[in-house]
């Protein structure tokens, strides 16, 4: 059996989905806007992105939406010299395709006042005359002046140049990127991304520094994504956030049937029966995930961490029973037992009279799982643990570690704060040092989680999602499903108290 475990992987990528909108120059109408995988606009944003932080966090979110050439280019050799980066970062923009070799075009806004200075920048690079504007070859670039702004674009002339160069004064071309996107404020650096035939559409994360934290705000479009949006999205309570075990690496809560934290998808494919309610004597109302680290299992070396994960769900009405819950778990495990087959071990699966009338229920998978997992470290890590809790509310608890399900049931149990309602589906947090330091365990023993062809995705996202987390102490983020096509996210990496002062 392959060990490219997708669950792994999404815990990984898990915050970082569609986001953003533009605020940077303006376009004019023949900047191939369309034709570009990656657009990167600019406003004021030399302070962003020198800035530690800024700069680890669009590192992180370019990696992570797969628009890394757009990043190089602006760090390159060539926006080095003079002010030209310091230009492009002023009032700029940057599209860039990769469809075999990548190619690209840089728009920079001067104004009126700037046109002495524009001249002289393009005669600093002894351009000469080419078929179609004029090119410096040493620095392989063409140079258009246009309007108030220069056109700049990678030589040989590939699509972007091309249809700018046809396009020049066009009066019937006139999309631009920020007249598809409506922003609520300015951004100094906004990053647009174009996804593939599926899920289609674009994501769009904006970025901005406000002192003590970096805000990032996601807007993504797709054509085909079929996102289930929750029924109910006026309002959340997260305040059962500030009751959550304090050493979790992620905690969040989202509306039942929002179907959005990876998880509920580690818990529904072990115990398929279990989180979604069909009948119409059971009433959801929340779900919450924890991602804690487990404790040292025999077999499993100790340098590598290794996740525990609790859901629990909120129960209302007269079918949401513990009965009801033993059952449900029961059936699912010989179901699970039934789909593994002969690759599933010995194990004995109690009936219902077997198991304790109050606390945690606990099955240990191990000889299930092992052989069906080759071994795979998770196997060894994870048992079946649930029960149905008492106290304000009642929360169906699922959990893959006796210790973390206990935990999990005083936190739940405990008096709820003061109601804390926000427009979301989702919401949640992470600790940044600590996600850090479990995904770097994960680097070195990567041969024990996936094999040699998931290795690649799997490094790759591991070092993109802790880039972005560097130099924080907790990210937090809310979502908002408006429809089976969109997603929206707030996300704050906040600084440690140390960098904020340092700045």
């Amino acid at each position: 059996m392959s060990r490219s475990h997708p669950v792994i992987l999404r815990l990984v990528t898990w915050c970082l989905a569609p986001a953003g909108l533009a605020a940077a120059a303006v376009p004019p109408p023949d900047f191939a806007t369309d034709e570009c995988d990656c657009i990167i606009e600019l406003e004021n944003a030399s302070g962003f992105i020198g800035s530690p932080s800024g700069a680890q966090a669009l590192s992180g979110a370019l990696s992570i939406l797969g628009a890394e050439p757009a990043l190089q280019l602006i760090e390159s050799p060539f926006f080095a010299r003079e002010r030209l980066r310091e230009d492009l970062l002023e009032n700029g923009l940057i599209g860039v395709r990769v469809d075999g070799e990548s190619e690209w075009v840089a728009w920079i806004d001067y104004g009126p006042e700037e046109h002495a200075r524009r001249t002289a920048l393009v005669r600093s690079l002894s351009p000469v005359r080419g078929m179609k504007g004029l090119e410096s070859p040493r620095h392989r670039v063409g140079l258009i002046e246009h309007g108030d702004g220069l056109l700049i674009h990678s030589l040989p002339p590939g699509v972007l140049a091309k249809r700018a160069l046809e396009t020049i004064g066009s009066p019937d071309l006139k999309t631009t990127l920020r007249s598809r996107v409506v922003l609520e404020e300015a951004s100094p650096v906004v990053v647009t991304v174009r996804h593939p035939e599926r899920p289609g559409g674009s994501s769009t994360v904006a970025m901005s520094d406000e002192g003590t934290s970096l805000r990032m705000v996601y807007h993504g479009r797709f054509t085909q994504a079929d996102i289930e949006p929750p029924r109910f999205t006026d309002r959340l309570d997260v305040e059962i956030l500030d009751r959550l075990p304090g050493d979790a690496i992620i905690a969040a809560v989202e509306h039942a049937d929002a179907g959005l934290l990876p998880g509920e998808d580690v818990i529904s494919r072990l115990l398929p029966f279990v989180t979604q309610s069909q009948l119409p004597d059971e009433r959801h109302a929340r779900r919450v995930v924890v991602v804690t680290e487990a404790g040292p299992v025999a077999g499993v070396p100790e340098e590598l961490r290794m996740p525990a994960i609790a859901v629990a769900i909120e129960v209302d009405g007269p079918g949401d029973s513990a009965v009801r819950q033993d059952l449900r778990v029961l059936a699912s495990l010989n179901s699970l037992r039934n789909r593994l087959g002969g690759r599933a071990g010995l194990q004995h699966i109690p009936g219902p009279d077997a198991l304790p009338e109050h606390g945690t229920r606990t099955i240990d998978t191990r000889a299930l799982l092992d052989s069906a997992l080759e071994g795979h470290p998770l196997a060894r890590m994870v048992s079946v643990n649930w029960c149905q809790t008492s106290g304000p509310g009642a929360w169906q608890l699922y959990a893959t570690t006796t210790e973390l399900a206990d935990r999990m049931a005083a936190s739940l149990e405990r008096e709820p704060g003061t109601v804390a309602c926000i427009p979301a589906s989702q919401a949640g947090r992470l600790n940044a040092p600590q996600a850090i330091a479990h995904l770097g365990s994960w680097l070195s023993m990567a041969d024990l989680l996936v094999d040699d062809a998931g290795m690649p995705a799997f490094t790759a996202g591991v070092e993109a999602f802790s880039s972005l987390l560097q130099r924080s102490e907790t990210l937090e983020w809310s979502v908002r499903v408006p429809d089976s096509n969109a997603v929206d996210a707030l996300i704050r990496c906040h600084r440690s108290s140390d960098e904020a002062v340092e700045r």
